[in-house]
């Protein structure tokens, strides 16, 4: 269980979160990754010049693992988390930053996901949430539970396979408590 007082931060900035998603049904197969292909692909969570940011790799195989390491400093800058969600569900109009200040839609589904308790402090029971099948698969949504991470420490990594499957398919991904923070990966699209 680990403990961090940032329910401030939480609700201040958890409205604000912007970009994410897949908007399409997805499966899972037990395939490895095309010859050729590294075996890992890679997404950091870093500070850049505008403030916190995904990098890292745009393309990766159905059966390839991905893993997302957090290159931060948490205690300067705030814990993260790296969700795949649904782009119509992520907060933008003001109406949906309210939502998600009282908890409802993809932010309520993130607090009973992720088993977060926000009294008297900001609580997270576990740190991998997952619904679907085994790896990276499933979306949030407002309304259900998918994949996502939270991390609050430097270098805290999390490896996964993608069991997501279809050619050209679009995984988005954000960063709930920090605004702008989020980024795409294309699922058995060109290798590098």
């Amino acid at each position: 269980m680990t403990k961090i007082h940032l329910k401030k931060l939480w609700v201040g900035t958890l409205a604000a979160s912007v970009t994410a998603a897949l908007g399409l049904a997805l499966f899972t197969t037990s395939s490895a990754p095309a010859k050729g292909v590294p075996e890992t692909a890679k997404i950091k969570m870093v500070l850049g010049p505008t403030g916190p940011d995904f990098v890292g790799d745009e393309f990766v195989q159905t059966g390839q693992d991905l893993k997302i390491v957090n290159k931060t400093k948490p205690k300067e800058i705030g814990p993260h988390f790296f969700t795949l969600a649904d782009p119509e569900d992520i907060p933008q109009s003001r109406d949906d930053q309210k939502k998600c200040d009282e908890l409802k839609g993809i932010c309520g589904e993130l607090v009973e996901a992720h088993k977060i308790d926000l009294q008297g402090g900001f609580t997270v029971k576990r740190h991998l949430a997952k619904n679907g099948e085994p790896g990276w698969d499933t979306v949030f949504t407002n309304s259900s539970q998918g994949d996502s991470w939270y991390t609050e420490k430097k270098f805290d990594s999390v490896t996964q396979t993608v069991s997501t499957t279809g050619d050209n398919v679009t995984l988005n991904y954000f960063c709930v408590i920090h605004r702008g923070m989020g980024g795409e990966i294309t699922v058995n699209g060109p290798t590098k």
